[in-house]
Order: C-alpha cells, then structure tokens, then sequence
C-alpha cells in the first residue's frame, strides 16, 4: 500500500514538472516588426480604399499562460497591437491585436495571410460598433457617424446595428 502510495506522488509529480514546458516562437526582429507594420497598413489601406493613419504600434514578446486542472502551459510569443485612424472618416478607430505564432524566423508571410484571413475584412466596421458599444455615437461627428454606418452598410457588416439599438432602449 505505501509503494503505491509513493508510486501515485511521483507520477502525480512528474505530471505537474512536464505540465511546466513552453513553446517558444522566436522573436520578431525590428526589421520584421517594421515588415509587418507597413504590410499591414497597406492591405488596410487597399482594403477599404482610404488613407489611414497609424495612431499606436507596439510589439511585445512575452509568457503567455493557459491554465488547466492539474497544470499550467507557459508559452512564449510575441504580439503586434495596432491603433489605426481612418484619416476621411476620423470617428472610426480600429484597435486590434494579433499574436506572431504563425511567424518563423525565416518568413512573415504566414504571419501576413492568417490577418488577412482572419481580420482584415472586418476591423473598419468593428471600429464603428466600438462607438455604440462604449456608448460614444452622441460624442462624434454625427455626420461622420452616418458616414462611416452606410460604408458599413454598403459592405454588409451591420453587427454596429446591435449596439446601436442597445443603446436606445
């Protein structure tokens, strides 16, 4: 009984030391973070065929952590945050983060196409549902506001309808 007392410790202890290993993504050179950068200014720019401007970029490269029941996930990679300004349309702010897990040390590229995949369509009109959703449409240019609500009219993205609404009642 002790023996297998002893033995269930050490595997619950193995369990706990192996639970303690990361992933490490290499960290973006500042050639690269500036790559990126100006990668992603530009497909925004093509994208909604306006000038933007860049308000914030940081790259941070640290632990992230998941936990689970008996452990605990540490790994490292690095992580891009954007603040954009559409420059016609000042009320809409684009904020977004994306994280470098995709990138090698070689290529951005996989970094590039997983945005452009995964947020690039979307982050105009997620800017416009950010003024209702922190309740800002009565601080803005109204003008500016109903500009920015066709655009995202026309392109069928009216998830900021929602938050408007909420915020009448």
């Amino acid at each position: 009984m002790r023996y297998l007392f002893k033995c269930s410790i050490l595997v619950i202890f193995l369990l706990l030391l192996s639970s303690c290993s990361f992933d490490i993504s290499p960290k973006a050179t500042k050639e690269q973070q500036e790559q990126v950068k100006n990668q992603v200014m530009q497909l925004l720019e093509k994208e909604y065929n306006q000038p933007l401007k860049l308000l914030d970029f940081k790259y941070e490269y640290e632990f992230h952590n998941t936990y689970s029941f008996l452990y605990i996930i540490f790994r490292k990679y690095g992580n891009y945050h954007f603040r954009i300004q559409a420059v016609d349309n000042p009320v809409i702010i684009m904020d977004f983060d994306f994280n470098d897990g995709l990138a090698t040390k070689e290529s951005i590229k996989p970094l590039i196409d997983s945005f452009k995949k995964n947020q690039l369509n979307d982050l105009y009109c997620t800017g416009l549902s950010s003024i209702y959703f922190k309740q800002k449409e009565k601080t803005v240019d109204q003008i500016l506001l109903k500009k920015a609500e066709k655009y995202c009219d026309r392109r069928n993205q009216t998830w900021y309808q929602k938050w408007k609404r909420l915020n009448k009642k």
